[in-house]
């Protein structure tokens, strides 16, 4: 066939030496565009795989989850879950997190003025509880953290939290 190619492009006046550097880019682009489209096609199966996880997530109140903590919590414990200047506990990579899974519905809603102790920092300030929550909005806020900058904690559901609510005081 590169005979053939050779042969179609000398009868264009192109010098044998010329054509076969020409047929040589062609060959390059043709197994670059070759390759490129590969690369995109595992591109579009890595998309659809996490579109598929982030339904998952949106099932359980992830987005929705992320709203209410950048208008209520990212204030004390930042856009990141970081400590704020040791006054604040951090929500990202959290032993106390992901420890106190059942306790964490009911400090959402009545806040603590507990001393805590995270990742061995003891924070002492006192946290305001947010008592007009629903159940689901906790849900969804817990899920949101639980699965935020890094922290690969369970998600919980509806009915989980509500029973934890129930034993709050």
């Amino acid at each position: 066939m590169k005979d053939s190619c050779l042969e179609f492009l000398t009868n264009f006046g192109i010098s044998e030496s010329k054509g076969r550097r020409l047929i040589g880019l062609i060959s390059t682009i043709l197994l670059f565009s070759v390759a490129c489209s590969q690369e995109k096609s595992n591109s579009n199966q890595e998309n659809t795989i996490k579109e598929t996880q982030t339904e998952n997530i949106t099932i359980n109140g992830y987005y929705e989850g992320k709203a209410l903590y950048e208008k209520t919590c990212a204030n004390c414990h930042q856009l990141g879950g970081e400590p704020q200047v040791k006054l604040y506990p951090p929500l990202k990579n959290s032993d106390y997190l992901k420890d106190n899974q059942k306790l964490i519905p009911c400090i959402i809603r009545n806040g603590t003025t507990e001393d805590l102790t995270v990742n061995g920092q003891k924070y002492s300030i006192k946290m305001q509880g947010f008592p007009n929550y629903s159940a689901q909005e906790i849900m969804q806020l817990m899920n949101y953290i639980n699965n935020s900058w890094g922290n690969n904690f369970s998600t919980v559901e509806l009915d989980s939290v509500s029973k934890y609510l129930e034993k709050c005081q």
